[in-house]
Order: structure tokens, then sequence, then C-alpha cells
């Protein structure tokens, strides 16, 4: 019983150890409560617009394209569409969505950023995230990279939570792809998932130890 009860748990362990494999966004890769995460709905769905020029310059100064932009050749994170923000830092444009949180859980918010044109002395660039009402990070004068992952922990105090991004470049633009909300596990369920991968690896060693010893 023992032997099979050790097979099983191997068979287990094989199996949730295996590579996923996600086509197209990834978005939907684990449980994340950002919705419209990759703007694969070709607009911005799901997202709340605000800024000097909003909804003026939609589709112009920032706006939500399909494939490779056309400007400087930068293909989605993945997916087939990103976001896309060239307004000036005066008319920074501010996207945000509530997301339904839980007090005392904490949270990683990620998201994937690009940017194409280098700063000047007259003209720079910013980018600013917060949530729940708390700044993760601010910056400006960001050089020219590609898609660079940006995460952050944040705990919220209220059952709902704003998360809020704010684009402005004065050159070129920011491209945006991939934003993810998920909550993190307990210290608990930590323990748990130790536990059976220690239960896994003991299970193992019983499984040679038989097989050495029929031998």
């Amino acid at each position: 019983m023992k032997t099979v009860s050790a097979l099983l748990c191997v068979a287990f362990c094989l199996f949730v150890g295996l590579p996923e494999s996600h086509a197209g966004s990834i978005c939907g890769a684990s449980p994340n409560l950002a919705a419209n995460c990759g703007f694969e709905t070709g607009d911005f769905t799901s997202w709340t617009l605000s800024g000097n020029d909003v909804p003026g310059e939609l589709g112009n100064l920032y706006g939500v394209e399909f494939g490779a932009d056309p400007t400087d050749g930068i293909l989605p994170n993945s997916g087939d569409y990103q976001a896309y923000f060239a307004d000036l830092v005066s008319n920074a444009t501010t996207i945000s969505q509530t997301i339904p949180t839980s007090v005392g859980t904490q949270y990683a918010v990620s998201w994937y950023l690009a940017q194409d044109t280098a700063p000047s002395t007259e003209y720079s660039n910013l980018f600013s995230a917060s949530f729940g009402g708390v700044s993760l990070v601010s910056l400006t004068a960001m050089p020219v990279q590609g898609y660079t992952f940006y995460s952050y922990v944040a705990a919220p105090t209220s059952s709902s939570s704003v998360l809020s991004l704010t684009l402005g470049n004065g050159l070129g633009e920011f491209l945006l792809d991939d934003v993810t909300v998920t909550a993190m596990p307990e210290p608990a369920a930590w323990t748990l998932v130790l536990a059976g991968v220690l239960a896994c690896i003991f299970g193992r060693k019983l499984i040679a130890r038989g097989l050495h010893r029929q031998a």
C-alpha cells in the first residue's frame, strides 16, 4: 500500500511539474484579477481612461494596436495586441480598473512596459502606478528599452482597490502589455506545498529502495 501511495504521489508530482504551454496572451497563465490585461479585445474594454485629452486623442496619441507598432516595430509582449501611449507628460493618460480584493491578503501587481525613444533635456517621459491608493512606482526619463517586467507587492485595506497606471511621453511612446494582479498564497499554503514536495521526494526514495531490494 505504501508503495502504491508513493507511486501515485510521484505521478502527481510529475504531472504538476510539467511545463504549461499557453498559446497567445499570457494573461490566463495565473488566476489574474485584472480584466482585459493584454488588451486582447482590441480596445480598452474594462479599463477607465482619464487625462486632459481623453477621449479626444484616442487612436492617435494613445490606443490599442494589433501586432507590431508601426513606428518602432516592437511586437506585443504576448498575444496579438498591446496598448501605446505617446501623449505629452503634461497630458499624460491614466488607465485604471477596480479590482476586488481582500483585506489582509497581499497581491502581486505586475506588467510589461517598453519605451522606444531616448528622453532629452527638453522632452522627457513619465510612468507611475498605484494600487489601492498606494504608490507602487514613479519613474521619469526612462531610457530606451524593450518589454521589461515590473512587479510589486501591495496589501490593500478594502474590499475593492483601484489599479491605476499613468503614462506620458514627450518624444516617443510607451508600450504596455500583460497587466496582472494576483493574490499571493498565505504562509500556511506554502507550508502545505512544501510538505507535499517533501512527501513526493520521500516517496521517490522509498520506490528507489524497493526496486533496489527487488533487484
